[in-house]
């Protein structure tokens, strides 16, 4: 091993009332802030080589480190290595000690956890990536440039993070995937450079005098604002728009013999199956047997489902064998209809129906009234309703609820809770049918019988007597968002006072004990593919397991809160829970992967998910944020989620290729699941992919439309696939100039406007279309869409008054 380090020039800023200076230092640079002398931050540069001998200083290789002042509190720092000679590069990499600046530390944020030595956050898990210590009166990130990572990848080379004690450190490393999922530095053999090679490794430093929750809303702004809004702009597109790729998923879901089955010979009760798989034949659904072991040993199929993630397809060949196996021979699949929080029959059916409205297929229209007629037909004696559906030959046995992939005699309160809260989408924007608010309103009193002092919610529970029974996992956790976002609902839509009473203790628990230590734990935390002990941390970080699907319940919790109460600091405690929320957001692409992974998300920090399907509720999530603050960046990181559903659909094409015509428009439910770039092994949730990807358009659409005008902002923004190359707003006129991109050719546009006061004249394509009423452009017009004229040098979201 052998270091070496050529500094430039002593720099010092002053923004925000911070001063900085950042100076050669012992064997590194030291970084000193104003108000605290005697103290500063060290930073220690490393390369380390593999081979025979010891490089030496500035004959076999240099290190050189820049620096510039890149906004207010924002550092970027550029370290570089060039090679005099063909060498082996183990690592290179910097260690920043902030032990000195931060004696106690409050808050802290890593992208994944590493909590044995050797292991590490890898860049294949950088989605927004970012290190992050608040302490008294200060607070520091650690961002890497995704730029400079992006020319790293290209050059063959990988990166990693890690986090440990108050030590934040950024190199050049190798890794591979350990477990389900965990990263594991790799020394050897290292990274072959070639004499006059350089290396360059850049983050930035991001400093504050707020606390750790502030700064880490800054690192997100910072990585949107320099890596993904520019992405959103420039972003590569399929040649179809996005509700042309909805029918398809809609197609599927409701595919007939292969996903969709009547349960009554009249027609008037149906559902979709939750699982199918991608084979060159569709999977055996005949006889009984699996769905009865299924039911009589529900501990098998998660074992199984553990065993295989991490000991199988975390390894490239096992991946492999397993999908060529699928593709070949297909399998066997239960006859089984879910109502959980993944897979969810309710969800599925919503989107199905305003497909059926969009296109007018009547077909579409009966199924997905089917679907609901079943949901609504769960048995719920004690006014939960039950969450799965085995079809054993033409007996129909229900389960209460499930644990993850575990089917079992317990309640799952937040997967009854889920599906109430679509039931009121149903209700609200669909059939307004008592019957659908009055199992609203059973299940709406049975939640406030099981809620603990604490206002919380427990996961699972049981009756007894008569009597609620809590499991004692998860008794009090971040699980109760998901009944807190359902009770607030079904108390703005009734108007029950009860209801909402409920949800405000719920959301009180949430503040007190999940909110101020990050414990952002439910069923998928520790009870899916990545499994460890209720109540574990990491020893290195300091870091909980944390999970973004009770994050999703706990911001629509708020925001709902919010509405049915118009109190502004609920609105703003959901927005800090989006703060976390967005930090798994992929705000760019590496070019390690085969796939445009740009703005989906990821689920947890002790998984390597992209594109997970939850991006089908993150989306309109953040763009129902967006309508209620008014925050821009909010709607367009939706914008991106929403187009990042459809990235993984079967449409023919490599890594997606067709093993059967009927696969089109299927849709695989995540990306790089086992921590290297790769499909999963071919398995299909219908509910959870397809129709949470269609539950994202539809809902989007339904109040933003496929461009979304913001008069008062003198603004437009496409939503689906449009390029708006002309926004001209004032003098009561909206001018736009719009076309399809990457070869797509829509016939129509759907505009909806907001911020708008009084008529508008409306320019499209150079064709006036009339004036418009206030009512009818905030419902939202839509109207044939002939080409436009020349392009006239506009980009997405631009717009001015002539």
């Amino acid at each position: 091993m052998a270091q070496a380090l050529v500094m430039e020039e002593a720099g010092s800023a002053l923004r925000e009332g911070i001063h900085w200076e950042l100076m050669p230092g012992e064997g590194g640079l030291d970084l000193t802030l104003g108000g605290l002398e005697g103290k500063c931050a060290r930073c220690a540069l490393t390369a380390r080589f593999n081979g025979p001998g010891h490089p030496e200083e500035k004959r076999d290789f240099l290190l050189r480190t820049e620096w510039e002042s890149a906004g207010p509190g924002l550092l970027r720092v550029d370290h570089s290595l060039r090679t005099r000679k063909t060498m082996l590069l183990a690592s290179f990499g910097v260690r920043w000690d902030l032990s000195e600046l931060l004696e106690e530390v409050s808050y802290r944020f890593v992208p994944h956890l590493h909590p044995e030595a050797g292991q590490v956050v890898a860049d294949q898990v950088f989605r927004s990536p970012a290190l992050i210590l608040g302490g008294e009166g200060l607070s520091v990130a650690l961002v890497p440039d995704l730029g400079a990572l992006d020319t790293l990848q290209r050059q063959g080379l990988r990166a990693a993070m890690t986090l440990e004690g108050r030590t934040l450190s950024y190199a050049v490393t190798a890794h591979h995937v350990e477990g389900h999922v965990y990263f594991r530095e790799r020394a050897f053999p290292g990274f072959l450079l070639l004499a006059g090679e350089e290396v360059r490794l850049a983050y930035f430093l991001l400093l504050s005098r707020e606390g750790g929750r502030a700064l880490h809303r800054m690192a997100n702004t910072l990585l949107w604002e320099r890596f993904g809004r520019p992405r959103l702009e420039r972003h590569a597109e399929r040649e179809r728009g996005l509700q042309e790729l909805a029918a398809l998923a809609t197609r599927w879901f409701f595919l007939d013999d292969e996903n969709w089955e009547w349960l009554s010979d009249e027609g008037g009760c149906g559902g979709v199956y939750t699982f199918n798989v991608h084979s060159r034949r569709p999977p055996v659904r005949t006889g009984p047997l699996t769905g009865r072991l299924l039911i009589r040993f529900p501990s098998i199929y998660p074992a199984i489902l553990r065993f295989g993630a991490a000991h199988v397809v975390n390894r490239r060949a096992g991946l492999r064998l397993l999908r060529w196996q699928i593709r070949r021979f297909s399998a066997t699949m239960p006859r089984c209809i879910q109502m959980q929080s993944w897979f969810n029959l309710a969800r599925t059916s919503y989107a199905g129906r305003w497909m059926a409205l969009e296109t007018g297929d009547q077909e579409w229209l009966r199924k997905s009234e089917a679907a609901l007629e079943l949901v609504l037909r769960a048995p719920a004696p004690e006014g939960i309703p039950h969450a799965i559906l085995f079809l054993l030959g033409k007996r129909q046995v229900w389960v209460k609820g499930s644990r993850g992939f575990h089917y079992w005699d317990w309640y799952h309160l937040p997967d009854a809770a889920t599906t109430g809260f679509h039931l009121l989408e149903w209700y609200r924007d669909f059939l307004p049918r008592p019957e659908v608010m009055d199992a609203c309103r059973s299940l709406g009193e049975a939640l406030i019988r099981c809620q603990l002092p604490s206002g919380a919610f427990p996961a699972w529970l049981r009756f007894e007597g008569g009597e609620p029974r809590p499991h004692p996992d998860l008794m009090e956790s971040a699980s109760t968002a998901a009944p807190v976002m359902f009770l607030a609902f079904l108390a703005r839509l009734s108007g029950e006072v009860r209801y909402l009473e409920a949800a405000e203790r719920g959301a009180g628990f949430l503040v007190r004990e999940v909110m101020p230590c990050d414990l952002w734990q439910d069923y998928e935390t520790f009870f899916s593919c990545s499994t460890k002990p209720i109540g574990w941390s990491d020893p290195r970080t300091g870091c909980h397991p944390e999970n973004t699907m009770c994050m999703i319940w706990a911001a629509r919790a708020f925001l709902e809160l919010f509405l049915a109460t118009g109190n502004a600091e609920h609105l703003e405690r959901g927005r800090t829970v989006l703060d976390r929320l967005l930090s798994y957001q992929q705000v760019w692409s590496p070019p390690v992967m085969s796939i445009d992974l740009f703005g989906g998300f990821g689920v947890q920090n002790t998984d390597a998910e992209w594109n997970d399907a939850r991006q089908g509720l993150a989306a309109p999530l953040l763009a129902d944020y967006f309508l209620a603050n008014g925050e821009e960046e909010l709607l367009v990181r939706a914008i991106a989620a929403l187009r990042a559903c459809f990235s993984t659909m079967y449409l023919g094409e490599e890594p997606y290729p067709l093993m059967r015509p009927s696969a089109l428009g299927a849709i695989e439910e995540n990306y790089a699941h086992s921590g290297f770039d790769g499909t999963t092994a071919g398995y299909i949730h219908n509910d959870w992919g397809p129709g949470t990807a269609v539950y994202a358009l539809s809902r989007i659409f339904q109040s933003c439309g496929q461009v979304l005008v913001d008069d008062e902002g003198r603004s437009a923004y496409a939503v689906d696939r449009f390029d708006i190359r002309r926004c001209v707003i004032g003098g009561g006129r909206v001018e736009l100039l719009l076309s399809g991109m990457g070869g797509w050719e829509p016939q129509e546009v759907l505009l909806r406007f907001i911020r708008v006061q009084g008529d508008r004249e409306l320019v499209l394509n150079e064709t006036l279309r009339g004036r418009f009423s206030q009512s009818d452009l905030e419902k939202g017009v839509r109207l044939p869409l002939q080409a436009p004229g020349p392009d006239r040098g506009f980009r997405v979201g631009e717009g001015r008054i002539e």
